[in-house]
């Protein structure tokens, strides 16, 4: 048989030992080439010449003639080069390259979107913001969390990266979170009107803040669902809205589950004292009854396993109205009710919320 294959001298090194070559490299060169050029798929023989020096110059010398990659080839090996270097890469869909990018970075949390908004940045394509909302999440976000979850750290990002806190428009707070249930990704939000009774319906319904990309506070001409529950009623200013506890609704779009809180407080108060102009004696206040709102409306949303934009679960989050895709293919995007039932992501979340406790 032809020689055998050996790992370059470097001279003499200090401290710790180059480890000992597998036992693939001590097969006869020849059997090695036979291998690679016959058994290996194209994608995995260039992978394997990447691992050391002599084995791409041992398959490189070959690639002119036996080995050639097309497109699914090429999106193959770097799907390879992902896995194996996911710390700093990760593959894009769009332009079928490796994006390298930073663990530690606030560019690659929830926000980034606000602190580069380079239009040629492909983070920006397959990008779902929710209306009134600082948090916009976009494709590269579930997928480098769900490798993370695939390949084991250091690869991917943190789930850390989701925990986002910020204020929407006064007096609104929002709250996300995320979690990796069944090999899929899911985001929760929570957005509260703390105990006020400043104008709570421009609060709720001015504002018209967005749970997720088809579902706001209010109707629009773009956007066709509402939560329901916080439709004020045409009566009384001190009975704007109905109180209820976790009155769960569904998105008919997105695969998103949402409930809603609406608590009530009354209590006694007296106006200032005033004088009595003609007499110039003090008199009481009258007393009167204030009503106080809290809103609490939290979201749940499943996203996929982030294998592809083209993920039917992303694709629908990332949706929006039909003034941004078409009518018609807005309408084609319909939430599976009965593979996905009302309630089904809320449910999934408190289940796994109870086993993580």
């Amino acid at each position: 048989m032809g020689s055998y294959l050996s790992l370059p001298s470097t001279g003499t090194r200090t401290g710790s030992a180059r480890p000992p070559p597998g036992p693939f490299l001590e097969l006869p060169v020849d059997i090695i080439l036979h291998l690679c050029c016959n058994y290996l798929p194209p994608a995995s023989a260039v992978a394997l010449s990447l691992t050391c020096k002599s084995l791409f110059g041992l398959i490189s010398s070959q690639a002119k003639t036996k080995i050639q990659l097309n497109s699914t080839d090429l999106e193959t090996l770097l799907l390879l080069l992902e896995k194996d270097s996911g710390h700093r890469w990760y593959y894009c869909h769009n332009h079928t390259v490796l994006h390298c990018f930073s663990q530690d970075s606030k560019r690659w949390a929830l926000r980034s979107w606000l602190l580069y908004r380079d239009q040629d940045d492909c983070r920006l394509r397959n990008l779902a913001s929710v209306s009134m909302s600082t948090a916009a999440i976009s494709y590269h976000h579930v997928r480098l969390a769900m490798n993370r979850h695939f390949y084991g750290a250091p690869n991917g990002i943190s789930l850390d990266m989701f925990q986002l806190k910020t204020t929407l428009v006064a007096p609104w707070r929002e709250q996300w979170s995320a979690r990796i249930i069944g090999d899929e990704l899911f985001l929760s939000a929570t957005r509260t009107l703390p105990w006020t009774d400043q104008q709570p319906r421009y609060a709720v319904v001015d504002s018209n803040f967005g749970i997720c990309g088809h579902v706001r506070t209010v109707n629009s001409l773009i956007l066709q669902y509402t939560v329901d529950t916080l439709h004020p009623t045409p009566t009384t200013p001190t009975n704007l809205f109905v109180p209820c506890h976790e009155v769960f609704e569904s998105c008919h779009k997105c695969l998103t589950d949402y409930d809603t809180v609406v608590e009530q407080r009354q209590a006694e108060t007296s106006d200032p004292d005033t004088r009595d102009p003609d007499t110039n004696d003090q008199t009481r206040g009258n007393k009167c009854t204030r009503v106080s709102w809290s809103i609490t409306v939290t979201s749940y949303h499943r996203l996929g396993a982030g294998r592809s934009p083209s993920d039917p679960k992303w694709h629908a989050f990332a949706t929006r109205g039909y003034a941004t895709i078409g009518f018609s293919e807005y309408h084609r995007i319909q939430r599976d009710m009965v593979r996905y039932p009302p309630g089904s992501v809320r449910q999934a979340w408190k289940e796994a919320e109870q086993f993580m406790s």
